[in-house]
């Protein structure tokens, strides 16, 4: 269920899906915010989901992609199949240990960050009326 207090956080609304703009944080603290409002870092299913976000995008901000349990092999957060990508040089990043989590850049297009960069992030849960 989708919670009524933002806790600091900006909602936009598209399609049947609720997203919330978050303040700095590191990843994993990110996914924890995105939780307590019932969501999850945002999983990212196809280019016009992307094209929106890419409008809210303030700075460089977390998405739920991320290689944490196999180097290399990307993810997201909450478990989905989704296999869309939009990926700065059209492929995935080379697998690093020290860069395991996913963010979205300016025009939308995606990189790997250290997960203890403070970033904004995007929550997604399903809009409930």
């Amino acid at each position: 269920m989708v919670n009524d207090q933002c806790n600091g956080c900006d909602l936009h609304q598209d399609r049947d899906t609720a997203y919330w703009l978050c303040p700095h944080e590191h990843w994993y603290d990110a996914q924890a915010q995105c939780q307590q409002l019932g969501a999850n870092l945002v999983t990212i299913e196809d280019f016009d989901e992307n094209s929106f976000l890419s409008f809210l995008l303030p700075e460089a901000t977390w998405i739920g992609i991320n290689d944490l349990e196999q180097q290399g092999v990307y993810d997201w957060v909450d478990g989905s199949d989704s296999r869309y990508r939009y990926w700065v040089d059209d492929s995935a990043p080379p697998a690093s240990s020290e860069s395991d989590c996913g963010g979205m850049v300016t025009g939308g297009r995606w990189t790997i960050f250290g997960c203890l960069n403070q970033r904004p992030s995007f929550c997604e849960a399903p809009h409930i009326e």
